[in-house]
């Protein structure tokens, strides 16, 4: 099975919460940079991912930053046991999901998915060094701030360019 990605276009990830945006109607602010005020309507998934998206695209820290958008991608990872580490901090899944091995050509930014596993208030000031962080692409493991007790660094893969997924390597 292929999947075209083009990093111009939302990928499925990323209609799934263009739609929440527009619904709670702050889809406007991703574009304008002004920070909506009502958000109360998202879900904290769908918050989370404004906010990376709005941070990406609006925070003076990573301007410059070739970072590419979430919501145009698909998601790696580097290995088996990296893809198991995910599913372990993702608890409910029926059953254990399938993993594949995956082709993509080019170079895919990687992140650290873990910057990404705390709770916050919903305040951006409280996560803004935690999403700023992930968008540099800085290694959680090598953060002087951050206290032990985390899983330890797990990257994703952003990949924006065409994606052939290959066989089940396990679950």
């Amino acid at each position: 099975m292929s999947i075209n990605l083009d990093p111009n276009e939302l990928s499925r990830f990323g209609w799934k919460y263009a739609a929440a945006f527009s619904r709670e109607g702050v889809a406007d602010a991703l574009q304008s940079g002004h920070n909506p005020l009502n958000h109360a309507g998202l879900r904290d998934i769908d918050y989370r991912e404004f906010y990376l998206e709005f941070f990406r695209r609006h925070l003076p820290s990573l301007r410059g930053i070739p970072a590419v958008s979430r919501l145009s991608s698909f998601f790696a990872v580097d290995n088996i046991e990296d893809a198991r580490r995910f599913i372990l901090n993702k608890p409910g899944y029926p059953r254990p999901p399938r993993i594949y091995t995956v082709y993509a050509i080019g170079e895919h930014s990687a992140y650290d998915m873990t910057w990404l596993d705390f709770k916050f208030p919903r305040n951006p000031e409280k996560f803004k060094y935690y999403y700023e962080k992930y968008w540099q692409g800085k290694l959680i493991d090598n953060d002087p701030f951050i206290a032990a007790g985390h899983r330890g660094s797990l990257r994703e893969y952003l990949i924006t360019s065409n994606v052939t997924i290959g066989s089940s390597v396990g679950e």
